[in-house]
């Protein structure tokens, strides 16, 4: 197989891998906790963006439209499950953080000419998600939360994947307009570490659907 054949190949493994979390969290939704539901309901976000996309020509003004839902989700679980936070201010600051994607995207952004795309929002999601990942860890550092080793390695992997995807879209003009064989590297490692982070999901959906079946039915 060639170098387009792989790529071919591999960029199936997105839908094929989301595809499963549904089947996954359809089979264990009712003995999920809250988080564990909201992160089926990113799961069924990104694969409904990822079905879009591949039925969509000229796709790029999905990209603010994926931040924004993943901007919104896990401020959900980082606020009210992860954090446990109650500060007025902290609310404040997603809500601005809010406004501020949708009037680049709106207003703003450049979302239809592939040559001129510019939009911020998805940039601006994933560094809002990656410092409430940083607090995540300053908090459990310093005692102010006890989360379990199960969030923590979701945590981490959060950091790891929104850090990938910080860099992809702040480079993403030039990845999408220079010739694929020059950038097919970079959209491969933005691959693998999307089919990783899904996966650790799926993961940590399943076996909490489980653990919580067996305390339930002992």
């Amino acid at each position: 197989m060639n170098a387009a054949q792989i790529w071919e190949v591999t960029s199936l493994l997105p839908p094929v891998v989301l595809w499963l979390s549904l089947v996954v969290a359809a089979y264990s939704f009712k003995h999920l906790d809250m988080a564990s539901k909201w992160l089926s309901a990113f799961m069924l976000m990104s694969c409904l963006i990822d079905l879009t996309s591949r039925y969509v020509g000229d796709n790029l003004f999905l990209l603010p439209i994926l931040g924004f839902f993943e901007l919104l989700i896990f401020s959900v679980l980082y606020y009210k499950h992860w954090l446990r936070s109650d500060s007025k201010i902290f609310l404040a600051v997603i809500v601005g953080i809010v406004v501020l994607i949708i009037v680049d995207t709106i207003f703003l952004g450049n979302l239809f000419a592939v040559e001129e795309y510019r939009s911020y929002g998805k940039v601006i999601s994933s560094l809002a998600i990656m410092g409430y990942g940083l607090m995540f860890i300053g908090k459990a550092v310093g005692g102010k939360i006890r989360p379990t080793p199960a969030e923590m390695r979701l945590n981490a992997s959060v950091l790891g994947y929104f850090s990938v995807s910080c860099l992809i879209s702040l480079s993403v003009n030039f990845l999408v307009n220079e010739h694929l064989d020059l950038v097919r590297a970079f959209w491969q490692f933005y691959l693998l570490v999307t089919v990783f982070f899904y996966s650790h999901i799926i993961f940590h959906i399943w076996r909490t659907g489980r653990t919580r079946k067996r305390l339930r039915f002992g």
